[in-house]
């Protein structure tokens, strides 16, 4: 289960490229099989944006 604050990093098929770098960060906790996540480099623009996504498109979870 992700949770609020999870540090988040996708499957190879599922980046473009720079996404390497950049850290994903976990707005919220998994529900449904779903997880809102943002990069925390895009933090200071006036809307953060994020993304809904699948649980099956991650492969890595650091919990913080």
């Amino acid at each position: 289960m992700i949770k609020k604050g999870d540090r988040i990093t996708f499957k190879p098929e599922f980046t473009d490229k720079g996404d390497e770098l950049l850290t994903f960060v976990a707005r919220c906790d998994e529900e449904k099989g779903r997880i809102d996540v943002s990069a925390l480099e895009l933090k200071s623009l006036p809307i953060w944006p994020m993304q809904t996504v699948h649980v099956d498109m991650i492969s890595e979870v650091t919990r913080v």
